[in-house]
C-alpha cells in the first residue's frame, strides 16, 4: 500500500511535469509567434533581394558580354586603321619621294 503511494505520488508529479512541459512549450510558442513571422518576413525579403540580385547579375554578365563584343569590334577597326595609316604613310613617302625627284630635275 505504501509503495501503491510512492507511485500515485510519483504518477502525480510526473503529470505535473508534463503540464508544466505543455505550458511552457506553449508559452515559448506563443511568445515567439511575433518573431516567427517577423523571421518569415525577413526570409521573404532576403529571398527577393537575392532573386532581384541574380536577375542583376545575369543583366550584368549580359552587359558584360555587349561590352566585350564592342571592344572587340573597335579593336578591329583600330587594327585595320593602324593598317591603312601604314600604307598611306607608305604611299606619302613615295610622293613625297617623286616630289624631290621632280625638283632634282
Amino acid at each position: 500500500f505504501h509503495h501503491f503511494n510512492k507511485r500515485t505520488h510519483y504518477v502525480s508529479f510526473s503529470t505535473q511535469v508534463s503540464l508544466i512541459r505543455e505550458s511552457a512549450i506553449q508559452f515559448h510558442f506563443s511568445m515567439s509567434h511575433p518573431q516567427v513571422r517577423f523571421l518569415e518576413q525577413q526570409n521573404k525579403m532576403l529571398e527577393t533581394k537575392w532573386s532581384l540580385l541574380q536577375d542583376q547579375t545575369t543583366t550584368r554578365s549580359n552587359i558584360d558580354s555587349m561590352f566585350e563584343a564592342y571592344i572587340a569590334n573597335l579593336r578591329r577597326q583600330l587594327d585595320g586603321l593602324g593598317n591603312e595609316k601604314m600604307k598611306l604613310e607608305g604611299e606619302l613617302k613615295n610622293m613625297q619621294n617623286m616630289v624631290e625627284d621632280f625638283k632634282n630635275k
